[in-house]
């Protein structure tokens, strides 16, 4: 994703600091597939991880007012909706390439936030603190059950993962007793601990 806003020389946007913020469209998807799987075959990898493949009721996105952005480096200013259709028409699109070149025993997992329901993948991995509320338990049991069906109609080997992650959003033990709950009912799904936010929640 480029600022182009005013016919400036194009300025990389980001998502997180130095990270430069993309959006799946026709020319990406099928370049980075091929790129991905030489190189994860090159390297003697089992599979790959996606982070922020997220489910369509968590993506929000708006261009600020008086700016123009470029999702494929064409130069030309594309809308909001342009941009969020290009996102869903190419993302799956970008996975189930990955999925033919590497085959079925490769392990393919995505961080989604909750429901994708992709045939493609392995798998999701999802954040407690998407669980958290009167519906989160429910709504990542939905997700992870929803992704099941998809993953096994595709004759795929089923993997997720829950992270026991943000502490301030759910406490330790209550991930704990939660994720083990949810283990029961979806026993094809791990516990793991997710350092990155400092909780190191260990049960």
């Amino acid at each position: 994703m480029h600022n182009i806003t005013g016919g400036q020389a194009p300025v990389m946007m980001e998502s997180y600091p130095g990270l430069a913020k993309y959006i799946w469209n026709a020319k990406l998807a099928p370049l980075l597939a091929d790129f991905f799987v030489k190189w994860l075959q090159a390297h003697g990898f089992d599979g790959l991880y996606l982070d922020g493949y997220i489910e369509a009721d968590k993506f929000r996105f708006s261009i600020p007012a008086g700016e123009e952005w470029d999702l494929d480096g064409d130069g030309v200013a594309d809308s909001a909706a342009t941009i969020l259709g290009s996102y869903y028409a190419w993302r799956s699109a970008f996975v189930a390439s990955v999925r033919a070149q590497l085959g079925k025993d490769a392990i393919i997992l995505a961080n989604s936030a909750g429901s994708v329901s992709d045939p493609s993948l392995s798998g999701l991995t999802i954040e407690m603190e998407s669980c958290t509320g009167a519906t989160g338990v429910p709504h990542c049991a939905d997700a992870l059950g929803g992704q099941h069906l998809a993953t096994t109609s595709a004759r795929v080997t089923p993997h997720s993962v829950l992270w026991l992650t943000h502490s301030n959003s759910m406490k330790p033990a209550e991930q704990c007793a939660k994720v083990a709950a949810l283990q029961k009912e979806y026993p094809w799904t791990q516990a793991g601990t997710d350092f990155f936010d400092g909780s190191h929640i260990v049960c």
